[in-house]
């Protein structure tokens, strides 16, 4: 019985929920975001549209389930 309430005392002891890393995620409503912006002077636009498309259909198994809206003009 010792062991167990040892066991079961364990993990408040060790502090193992404690995050040390002191990284700072942004947040929207709660949920990680996962953003970045790059900006690339002298490129056109519709090249890193195509660029990213391609990107996209290359990384992911399904392309469709990851595009959620699709908009060339706006990108």
């Amino acid at each position: 019985m010792k062991i167990f309430t040892l066991l079961l005392l364990f993990p408040i002891l060790s502090f193992s929920q404690v995050d040390s890393t002191q990284v700072n995620y942004s947040l929207k409503e709660g949920k990680v975001v996962y953003e970045s912006i790059i900006e690339l002077p002298g490129l056109m636009k519709t090249n890193l549209y195509s660029a990213s498309k391609k990107w996209i259909a290359d990384t992911f198994k399904s392309a469709k389930a990851v595009i959620q809206s699709e908009d060339m003009t706006s990108g």
